[in-house]
Formats: C-alpha cells, structure tokens, sequence
C-alpha cells in the first residue's frame, strides 16, 4: 500500500483492523500482486473523527431528591460527546474516597453517546449510601471513570449533603413560638434589641 492510514489503523494481509485515533480525511492507494507477478491498484479515501466525552448533570433519584446521612440514594450520571465521532460499548464505573459513603452498585452500561447528541445517562442507576458519620453541609467526593470503543475518560464531581444544588436556609421572621421539647433556650435570647449567634451547619440567605 502506499499513502498513510488514519492513526491507530493497520492494513495487513488484506485485512484493515484498529480503531482510529485521530481525526482527519486519509488517503492511500492499495496495491495487490498475484502469483503471475500482475498487479493491481485501487485508491482509497477514509475520513476519521474523534470522541470526546464531556460530564453531564448529576441527578440524585431517590426519596426527595438529596443525599442524607445514614441513607440509600440512587443517581444518575449524564454523559456527553462533543466528538466527532459515536462513542459506543460505554460503561462506567462510579468510585469514592469520601469515608463513610459506599458505592453499592458502581458499574453501570450506557447507550451509544451521539456526537454532537444529547448526553445519555446509565442503563442501570448507580446506587450510593452514606453511613452516620456523614454529616450535613459537608460533601461527597465521587469519580465516574468511562470507557468506550477506543478509549477512555475520568470525571471527577461532587454532592452536597443535607441539602439540594442550590439549597440554603431561609430565614422568616415568627412570632409566639415556643421551643419544643428537648430544645435549649438561648441565655439572654428573650431580651430585647439583641445580638446573638446561632450556629448552623453551613450557609443561609435571609
């Protein structure tokens, strides 16, 4: 043969194997031989393109939709291709170093990713706990690492706990309540014209 293959291609003994590597429009002639000596040619043009994975939205599915301590959760990992190529035999294995928070089911398949097409999320849920010690305001540490036909990806990302994407304590004035059982009344809280503080577990918007 003469010319040159698309990157990751190889052209042995008649057979063209691999899977391209890079993207670009290749050319190359192939020229054959019998066993008389007479000869023959045929020109080829093959056009490549690439896959390139990008993270999508990270839904959690389960009970109203936020990671709690000591709690079950199912999520959803989206996954998108801005390539220029499909990227096929997709699977994804979910994996953290939070203590506390065990990926139950990890590994999940996904649909052909469409380049340039909507993002595609797991076949199957990935499915997460935490355990007591994860405490509210804080946040999980997870890694989505992909593999598809001729390469792979890691994502790293992370989950609030206690509270949804953009949740935050609000503040609304009340008058005439009283403190539940079990609650602590604050020294000096009933004064009047008084500045206290009270402690909460992360940000709030009043």
């Amino acid at each position: 043969s003469a010319g040159t293959l698309p990157p990751g291609l190889n052209l042995t003994a008649g057979t063209l194997s691999g899977t391209p590597t890079a993207a670009g429009t290749y050319n190359f002639t192939v020229i054959a031989t019998d066993g008389s000596g007479c000869s023959g040619s045929r020109a080829y043009s093959i056009t490549t393109g690439t896959v390139t994975l990008s993270l999508g939205e990270r839904q959690v599915t389960s009970g109203n939709n936020i990671v709690e301590p000591n709690e079950c959760n199912t999520l959803n990992v989206g996954l998108s291709n801005v390539g220029t190529a499909d990227a096929s035999n997709v699977t994804a294995t979910l994996v953290t170093a939070t203590p506390g928070v065990t990926n139950a089911v990890a590994t999940s398949a996904y649909p052909n990713i469409v380049a340039g097409g909507p993002a595609a999320i797991n076949t199957t849920a990935f499915q997460m706990s935490t355990d007591n010690t994860v405490a509210c305001g804080s946040t999980i540490n997870q890694t989505v690492n992909v593999s598809y036909l001729g390469g792979s990806a890691s994502f790293p990302f992370t989950l609030a706990v206690g509270q949804a994407a953009s949740g935050n304590y609000v503040l609304t004035n009340s008058t005439g309540q009283t403190i539940p059982a079990g609650g602590t009344l604050l020294a000096t809280s009933q004064d009047d014209d008084l500045v206290i503080q009270v402690p909460a577990p992360f940000g709030f918007s009043s």
